[in-house]
């Protein structure tokens, strides 16, 4: 059920972002959800013997009691259908379902091989036997929604930002508040297009940005509690944290999400240009920050 959860939240999350930040809706309602390799929400692999099974996750509509309406369809994996549910969940409460739809629940209708095999000689097959239901409601939605909003009123938008070398090889650190294009990307554009000030802000950054702002000045009347006016917040510098959050990558694309960050900038020294993508929302591939 988690891989479901996942999704629904994140969904949310980003398209109630998106009404926060003033950003245009598409008009199909909740964007689709592509899950990316590494998920958070994977699940270990087994050590254990496998017995050979045709998996078969099947999606049903339910009513407010629980009950089975309609099958919609089935799929090879439990995360697979659990994406889907959670891609459908959203859209419980539009036209897209009659009124008489409560909830979405996948069924494990899987089989074993040999059940198969039996069948195709001739003998009596075993039955299946539905089991391991995920489900969710409507008033589950409903709670997850005012969970989250409160989630983005009260997080940080958390971002990475890194200098790219001419060789291609990356090194980043990591920014808590604020990551989204309109602050974070309009701050780097504007003040850090050059690349000196991006190694400065690499170097006063290698334990993590708390806010980026216009200067890296600092000073004696500025502080971690005290923030001066369009001074960047340095987890190092002004509140004497002393792990590294920087990183290193081989290239663009080995470049992952791995602390919570949503957004992700770089500086190309050979371009002498800034680029981004976004985790969740669009773009999926790196842009050139305008």
């Amino acid at each position: 059920m988690s891989d479901a959860l996942e999704v629904l939240k994140r969904i949310v999350r980003e398209e109630y972002k998106n009404i926060k930040d003033g950003v245009n809706i598409h008009p199909s309602g909740f964007r689709d959800y592509t899950p990316e390799e590494d998920s958070d929400f994977d699940e270990p692999h087994s050590t254990e013997k496998m017995e050979s099974v045709n998996e078969e996750w099947t999606l049903y509509t339910t009513t407010q009691y629980g009950k089975k309406l309609q099958k919609l369809k089935s799929y090879k994996s439990k995360k697979a259908a659990a994406i889907a549910l959670g891609k459908l969940s959203a859209k419980l409460d539009t036209p897209r379902f009659p009124k008489n739809v409560d909830g979405l629940m996948i069924v494990d209708e899987s089989v074993k091989k040999e059940c198969c095999d039996n069948c195709k000689e001739g003998h009596t097959c075993c039955s299946v036997t539905e089991k391991k239901t995920m489900k969710i409601t409507k008033t589950r939605i409903k709670e997850i929604i005012k969970e989250e909003i409160q989630s983005v009123l009260t997080e940080g938008t958390r971002w990475s930002v890194g200098i790219e070398a001419p060789s291609g090889k990356i090194a980043s650190t990591y920014g808590h508040y604020d990551g989204y294009p309109e602050y974070a990307g309009k701050m780097l554009k504007r003040y850090y297009s050059n690349t000196g000030k991006v190694k400065q802000l690499m170097k006063l950054g290698k334990q993590g940005i708390s806010t980026i702002d216009k200067s890296i000045k600092g000073g004696d009347d500025h502080s971690f509690g005290h923030p001066k006016k369009g001074e960047t917040v340095f987890y190092g510098r002004d509140r004497g944290q002393k792990s590294s959050m920087s990183s290193t990558w081989r290239n663009r694309d080995k470049l992952k999400f791995n602390s919570g960050d949503e957004f992700a900038y770089i500086w190309s020294v050979k371009d002498k240009k800034w680029y981004y993508k976004s985790r969740y929302s669009n773009p999926q591939d790196w842009t050139e920050l305008k």
